[in-house]
């Protein structure tokens, strides 16, 4: 209490305490605090360096003079350890001031820190609201719009200031479209019943241009006390809807040819297991078309036949180790049926961009009648046709072969060359199919007089060589064994 002088009248224990915690000497009571001293002069003092002192001078002073009915100002009073706010507040004692004032200072720094953190969250959800990727739309319970974040503005193409307060589904919404939203509404607001409420849904929205696109939207409702307040998110979709069409168009052509093509298409992901076949491999392998097929590596395995099981997996992991692209290989299949047939692959690993194997495409190709082909040509460059013997060429390649196995083994080899008596005489006499049934003939015997190491050819007419590979490492010893088959050939 002071008195119309300023000088102090009464305190109360919060003051001394008050004073006590704000003095320049910790632990010590500033002087002029208390009762007979003059409060006004406090805050002259320190009005000389303090702006918000000198404002409480003038305040109270006025007060004291009946030229305002009350003062009140915020002002900070920060100790040595924390921060702190009062509010001042004065207050007339008597009629006209007469009697002097009450002056009161209430600690508020719960107050304003909460305050503060309110006004850190507002600009926090104001800088999400801002920066979300989704077009973030405030609306009223009478449809109006009430915030409009800059996704909103990519997405419509109207600014925040042309659309607050309009008819929401008025400005987002084709106007076939909006007898039905504003429908939702007032069902909402009257029933609390919604079927758009509180979950995604697709629609169509209008661009300010008149484009309709397609959106997702969804709408949470918050009860206040002046009613209900909406937030709407919207999401543009239009390029993802354009990347699924694209998607699903490339599907279709790419269905469209493995299912129509000979070629056996099949995926593989990164764990060897099929995710994909066409019914070209089916068909291959002897299965109805439409029945599925969903074999892993080691399935796959396990129809190959084994010879060629090991050499195939082997070059796979080569190729996928060297991070090659692709490769080919041919192997045998077991058809359903029990049989095996020869099959060729063209195979295309998939990398990531790490590096890493992520599975292949492998394009399958039935080349059985090639390999016949290939065998029927192989046979006929390099074995006699009537006898199934070795020809000529055949038999330079086993030689060069025998002589480079003796050269390692330090084993002696033969060669025996012979032809038939009075052949030239039977063949005219008796006719070329005698001929060559006793060439036939000749051709049997003599393999049946050699070892499997051994070669016997066709070298041309009545002609024939036997090659005696791998006898004795003694030359007499090699020689006898060679007369023995010598003889057992004449025999």
């Amino acid at each position: 209490m002071i008195d119309g002088n300023g000088v102090i009248l009464a305190v109360n224990q919060h003051w001394r305490q008050y004073a006590l915690d704000n003095g320049l000497e910790p632990g010590r009571v500033p002087p002029n605090t208390d009762v007979g001293s003059n409060y006004l002069s406090i805050c002259a003092y320190g009005a000389q360096a303090d702006s918000l002192a000198q404002e409480a001078c003038s305040g109270i002073s006025a007060v004291l003079q009946g030229r305002l009915p009350s003062f009140s100002l915020e002002y900070p009073c920060h100790s040595p350890g924390r921060l702190r706010w009062f509010n001042m507040v004065v207050m007339p004692l008597g009629h006209n001031s007469q009697g002097g004032a009450s002056i009161t200072h209430t600690d508020v720094t719960a107050i304003k820190q909460a305050d503060e953190r309110v006004l850190q969250n507002e600009s926090y959800l104001s800088a999400v609201f801002d920066s979300a990727l989704d077009a973030v739309i405030g609306m009223d319970d009478q449809g109006h719009i009430t915030d409009w974040n800059q996704q909103a503005q990519a997405i419509f193409g109207w600014r925040k200031d042309e659309v607050l307060g309009h008819i929401l589904h008025d400005t987002i919404a084709p106007a076939h479209h909006r007898a039905a939203h504003h429908q939702g509404l007032t069902r909402f607001l009257m029933t609390g019943q919604s079927d758009l409420l509180n979950r995604r849904i697709e629609l169509t929205g209008l661009r300010r241009n008149g484009e309709e696109f397609p959106i997702t939207l969804s709408v949470l409702p918050f009860k206040t006390g002046n009613g209900y307040r909406f937030t709407a998110f919207v999401d543009d979709i239009s390029e993802r809807k354009r990347d699924t069409a694209a998607l699903q168009e490339s599907e279709q052509k790419f269905r469209l040819i493995a299912e129509n093509t000979s070629d056996g298409i099949t995926i593989f992901d990164k764990h060897g297991h099929v995710q994909y076949v066409s019914p070209a491999v089916m068909r291959q392998l002897g299965y109805p078309e439409h029945e599925e097929m969903t074999r892993t590596n080691a399935e796959v395995y396990a129809i190959m036949h084994p010879d060629d099981r090991d050499q195939v997996f082997a070059k796979i992991d080569e190729a996928v180790k060297d991070l090659r692209e692709s490769l080919t290989y041919s192997y045998r299949v077991k058809h359903q049926r029990g049989h095996y047939f020869w099959r060729e692959d063209n195979v295309s690993l998939i990398f990531d961009s790490k590096q890493d194997y992520g599975g292949a495409y492998v394009i399958s190709r039935d080349i059985t009648e090639r390999k016949r082909l290939e065998q029927q040509v192989h046979q006929m460059a390099y074995f006699d046709a009537l006898t199934g013997l070795p020809n000529r060429r055949m038999l330079g390649d086993r030689l060069s072969q025998t002589m480079a196995l003796s050269k390692r083994s330090g084993r002696h080899a033969a060669v025996m060359v012979l032809d038939l008596d009075n052949f030239k005489p039977l063949n005219d006499q008796h006719g070329h199919l005698v001929g060559d049934l006793l060439l036939v003939e000749v051709a049997r015997r003599l393999l049946s007089c050699v070892r499997a190491v051994d070669t016997v050819a066709r070298f041309g007419g009545d002609e024939f060589v036997v090659v005696l590979g791998e006898l004795d490492v003694h030359k007499a010893e090699s020689r006898a064994q060679a007369q023995l088959i010598a003889e057992k050939i004449r025999a």
